[in-house]
């Protein structure tokens, strides 16, 4: 008698579902797939700096090709690109990010939304502190013209203070007004460590607000270093 077979308890409809299955399960192991060196990525950075730049590798694992269809951030203050957006079976590439640390202080963590065909999305992050070296005694100076006593054409100066954090010296080396209406002078009280940042506005001034930037002494190793801002208004 011959032996019966493992599989004859199978009706036609379950064969047909199991096809399926196999169908799939094939069909998927050979979609592309991007696989990342990391998703997350943390920054260190010079206390000055004031912008970072970082890579995402990836690689193309699968047997078709990837087409990377959006790249988006999560904060104006990143930007973004890959290095290729058609990414054949085995090739690699990278997304490229650099972040601006201009106004930022303290830790930080932005994202960069991947969206790849056949996949789901990809948020990659990148990870910083930001250290505060100096810090200002005040964010705004302020005068009234109805302050000016009779026959007085000058305004009498404030004082904003600057206070290195750290242990080692960091120069400020200028400070301006982004109004001529206002004079700015820049006083050293303990060089590297210590400033006074004096404004007044002119005699003549019209009401108006600007923007006091006080900037760091490049070091020889960065491109572009840190500046510290405050407000002078006149009312």
């Amino acid at each position: 008698m011959p032996a019966k077979s493992p599989f004859c308890g199978f009706c036609a409809p379950s064969w047909r579902i199991l096809s399926l299955l196999i169908f799939c399960c094939s069909f998927f192991a050979a979609q592309a797939e991007l696989r990342w060196e990391s998703t997350t990525v943390q920054l260190d950075l010079h206390p000055l700096e004031v912008t970072g730049k970082v890579e995402f590798p990836f690689k193309n694992a699968g047997t078709t090709t990837v087409d990377i269809l959006a790249v988006r951030t999560t904060c104006g203050c990143l930007e973004a690109k890959a290095s290729t957006n058609q990414v054949a079976a085995g090739e690699s590439g990278t997304v490229d990010v650099t972040y601006n640390f201009r106004k930022k202080t303290g830790p930080q963590r932005k994202g960069v939304a991947i969206r790849v065909s056949g996949s789901r999305p990809v948020i990659l992050y990148v990870q910083a502190n930001v250290t505060e070296v100096y810090k200002l005694s005040a964010k705004r100076l302020g005068w009234s013209r109805s302050s000016l006593a009779a026959g007085d054409h000058n305004y009498a100066s404030k004082t904003c203070r600057l206070v290195n954090q750290r242990k080692e010296p960091v120069r400020l080396i200028s400070a301006d007004s982004s109004l001529d209406t206002f004079d700015v002078e820049l006083i050293s009280i303990r060089e590297g460590f210590e400033y006074e940042v004096r404004v007044a506005p002119k005699a003549d001034a019209a009401p108006g607000k600007s923007v006091i930037t006080v900037q760091t002494k490049c070091p020889p190793e960065l491109k572009e270093s840190r500046a510290y801002t405050f407000s002078a208004v006149l009312r």
